[in-house]
């Protein structure tokens, strides 16, 4: 007989292993120390403190102007969260889907932060003469980034 219990098969471990390391940098590339998913889910929507974008800024190695503007987080709204300290749920996702990216990029280049932060920055032809975080700017764009980097890293043509 078929049930649902026989026909899904869990995620294997070696998918789970990458799957958690994956949270772990996301959550390292943002400053924090969330200790599952859930945390950082709660985090999120919360609001993540500002100290994430600019851990986030140094570790993609560009400057507040600039992670702003790849964020669409305006001048007078960043000084805002900087005083009140955290950001609101929509600025905290975007946030997030950055450290995300980052965390993706890093691993695909076996940990190199520079070279990581470098993909996500150059201009591709794949990304229609755009860079990868100047795509990723909607949720749209950022899976399209996604899709890109596993196909790279399971060495498929782009």
């Amino acid at each position: 007989m078929v049930t649902a219990k026989n026909i899904y098969k869990p995620k294997t471990s070696i998918h789970n292993d990458v799957e958690i390391g994956r949270f772990f940098n996301v959550s390292k590339n943002l400053g924090l120390n969330a200790k599952s998913s859930k945390v950082l889910r709660e985090r999120v929507e919360n609001g993540l403190p500002y100290k994430s974008f600019k851990t986030l800024e140094k570790k993609m190695g560009v400057s507040t102007k600039d992670l702003s503007e790849m964020l669409s987080i305006p001048k007078t709204t960043l000084s805002r969260r900087e005083k009140e300290g955290n950001f609101k749920i929509d600025e905290s996702d975007r946030v997030y889907r950055f450290a995300d990216l980052l965390a993706q990029a890093i691993e695909m280049f076996g940990g190199d932060v520079k070279k990581g932060s470098l993909w996500l920055r150059k201009k591709r032809a794949i990304f229609n003469g755009h860079s990868a975080v100047i795509h990723a700017r909607t949720e749209l764009g950022a899976r399209e980034v996604e899709k890109v980097i596993g196909r790279i890293r399971h060495g498929v043509s782009v």
